[in-house]
């Protein structure tokens, strides 16, 4: 028995030290640019003209806020228009949850600012990811209510396709909890 584990042992120690050259090897290539390895999920620094943007999503949908901004506000609530004439605490509930500071991407030749949200205690099921596009004043978004997918703002094949990846990218737990659901 003890030899048995003597050789797993060696075994995995030297998976370790094959994993680790492979690594240190690796470290040593040239780097690639920054503008090669972009993808649709790559964040970027805010430009100076957006940066107050760069916010929770209260912070500029809440009146008393300090970077309280009007347009953006009514943005969302056109955006959530049809969920609050169901519900007139839509967004108070939906909003109860975490959040992070909007983040820049750009996808093709488009850029936006990603804001996404969730339930409280409820994250894993009830979400919304945002996209807004600062330079058309126009937003879009996905709404995830109790894993029932809605589509908001109509957006673009492209912009449908950068909410779901940012989606998996905020929310795993969400895609897992829903995966089976419908």
């Amino acid at each position: 028995m003890k030899l048995e584990t003597l050789f797993k042992c060696t075994l995995t120690g030297g998976t370790a030290a094959l994993v680790l050259a492979v690594q240190i090897a690796g470290a040593q290539q040239k780097p690639v640019e920054p503008q090669a390895r972009a993808t649709p999920l790559a964040s970027r620094p805010f430009p100076a003209e957006l940066a107050a943007y760069k916010a929770r999503l209260f912070e500029l949908t809440e009146p008393g806020e300090k970077k309280y901004d009007a347009r953006f506000a009514h943005q969302l609530q056109s955006l959530v228009a049809p969920q609050v004439a169901k519900n007139a605490k839509f967004l108070a509930r939906l909003m109860s949850g975490p959040t992070d500071v909007g983040t820049y991407v750009v996808s093709g030749q488009r850029a936006y600012i990603y804001y996404g949200i969730c339930q409280a205690h409820q994250c894993d099921n009830t979400t919304m990811d945002i996209l807004f596009d600062p330079a058309r004043n126009r937003m879009v978004g996905k709404l995830l209510d109790s894993c029932v997918a809605t589509w908001l703002g109509q957006p673009a094949a492209a912009e449908m396709a950068l909410l779901d990846q940012r989606h998996h990218a905020t929310f795993p737990a969400s895609v897992t909890t829903c995966a089976g659901e419908k």
